[in-house]
């Protein structure tokens, strides 16, 4: 476990896919990601005392947007995902932004250097291609005239001249994956060429959300989704982004924000924009300093920028190869059990009178947003075989979170069933008392002589939290030889 966990309360960790109702979590379930992005979250969080949510999120945006650029995932039943995600959160001062990227983008940076460094290179080689085609140009205007003044026919250049413009340089474009803010002729540029990742990191999000981009909601719908995007600027100029990949990672004020909720209010595809937003609002720290005299080390921080560089030259990798395109990455059939199942319970909790209705926008995308960050975890974890249960279980768990931020901006309170209050205070109790101590399973008679609160020494109420937590797949009962049961934790859930 890591150093850092001790800096804030453990979090409550729900498999949402099998439970009935669900809680209002508010705690931000920081165990859920993989190990390198979990470091180096909790590193920045304990020197810089910015709220986990918040760092998480930009850990996640950065790592996906190399990710985006990697693979797709095949869904249930054969649908191709793409895996670009976005995201919204609030940010209660410039210097809590400024802190987040210059922490979590500096290996971004770095790579969009190297790109433009290539760019430049490219350029004086196009130049100089283009100087000696238009040599060869100038040379054919010759013949021609030379002909014309001797009254003789041209027709027989007409292959030449055919052959002379097939080969034509084309200039080379800047592949940037980092962008501070964009409007619509910036994002015009920036999707040309087939394949291309695009990762907006808004710092002036205000701005962002007034610009002529984000009144293009349906040009922006499409390339959000990863569909053909076509953009049409002066002089009838056209540009069609093919396979592109886009994502948004927008830092705004509280008021900026609300600003922009009461402007799309009623507007179906603002909401549809905005449902593509994996929206957080974590509480204010703007009082709450570090008070360490300790030098950090950022050691977490070194080895997340080392993995998203690797990432990135493994994507290069795979472009330039003649098989040139993404990887498709598919999950295992546990996995894909697992997320049949979280899509029924999504496709219960939007109809009308469930605990998601009112926010159906964002809840119906919920399972594909699943598999994108799946994929993140799973391309950031360096796993090399289909996508697993645990790698979905831990992605969902974190959509769960954002659904609940997004349920408590925008719909009504979550009622939350009193087994489920139940099975997390038992299981915070055992994994406080046992599992966090490498102990791997606990007589459930000394869980019930012991549990707190007491409330839930009674038979029935601590059966109800148990028999939940089997159904979560969290742990296991057992019988002993004299029919002692033992509560044995799940692999994956220490």
């Amino acid at each position: 476990m890591s150093k850092y966990l001790t800096a804030v309360p453990p979090p409550r960790s729900l498999i949402v896919a099998t439970a009935a109702e669900l809680p209002k979590q508010t705690e931000y379930p920081v165990e859920s990601l993989p190990l390198i992005l979990r470091e180096a979250v909790l590193e920045s969080h304990h020197h810089d005392r910015i709220p986990i949510a918040r760092l998480a999120i930009f850990a996640i945006a950065t790592a996906g947007s190399i990710t985006q650029g990697i693979g797709d995932i095949l869904g249930l039943n054969g649908t191709k995902i793409s895996p670009a995600m976005s995201f919204m959160t609030t940010v209660d001062s410039v210097d809590d932004k400024i802190t987040i990227v210059n922490r979590f983008s500096s290996s971004l940076k770095a790579i969009d250097e190297e790109s433009d460094l290539e760019y430049t290179k490219a350029k004086v080689k196009y130049k100089a291609k283009l100087r000696i085609w238009k040599a060869g140009g100038r040379a054919l205007n010759e013949k021609i005239t030379k002909l014309k003044l001797q009254g003789k026919c041209t027709e027989h250049l007409q292959p030449e001249i055919e052959e002379h413009e097939q080969h034509e340089p084309r200039p080379p474009l800047p592949s940037r994956i980092i962008f501070d803010g964009i409007g619509g002729r910036a994002f015009m540029d920036a999707l040309q060429g087939d394949a291309k990742i695009v990762g907006v990191i808004a710092d002036e999000s205000a701005k962002l959300l007034k610009s002529s981009l984000f009144r293009q909601l349906v040009v922006l719908n499409n390339a959000l989704d990863g569909s053909t995007v076509r953009l049409s600027g002066a002089g009838n100029r056209e540009v069609v982004a093919r396979d592109a990949r886009v994502s948004f990672m927008i830092m705004i004020p509280r008021s900026a924000r609300d600003k922009y909720l009461s402007e799309i209010e009623g507007d179906s595809l603002g909401k549809a924009n905005l449902a593509h937003f994996l929206y957080a609002d974590p509480p204010s720290t703007k009082a709450v300093h570090a008070l360490t005299d300790e030098v950090p080390t950022w050691q977490a921080i070194k080895s997340f920028d080392e993995r998203i560089k690797t990432m990135n030259a493994n994507r290069k990798r795979m472009m330039s190869e003649e098989t040139r395109g993404r990887q498709l990455i598919e999950f295992d059939d546990d996995a894909l059990d697992l997320l049949r199942q979280f899509a029924r319970e999504m496709e219960n909790f939007i109809k009308p009178g469930g605990i998601m209705h009112d926010i159906e926008e964002f809840a119906s995308n919920a399972p594909d947003q699943a598999c994108q960050l799946a994929a993140i975890f799973h391309y950031v974890s360096e796993q090399q075989s289909k996508m697993t249960r645990d790698t979905l279980f831990r992605a969902i768990t974190i959509i769960w979170w954002h659904l609940t931020q997004a349920r408590r901006e925008l719909g009504t309170p979550i009622p939350v069933p009193q087994v489920i209050h139940d099975a997390e205070d038992v299981y915070a109790w055992m994994n406080r008392k046992y599992f966090s101590k490498n102990w791997r399973s606990v007589e459930k008679k000394q869980v019930r002589k012991n549990v707190t609160p007491i409330c839930l020494r009674n038979d029935a109420r601590l059966d109800a939290a148990l028999a939940l937590l089997v159904e979560q797949k969290r742990i296991m009962l057992t019988q002993g030889a004299r029919r002692q049961c033992t509560i044995e934790l799940r692999k994956g859930f220490n």
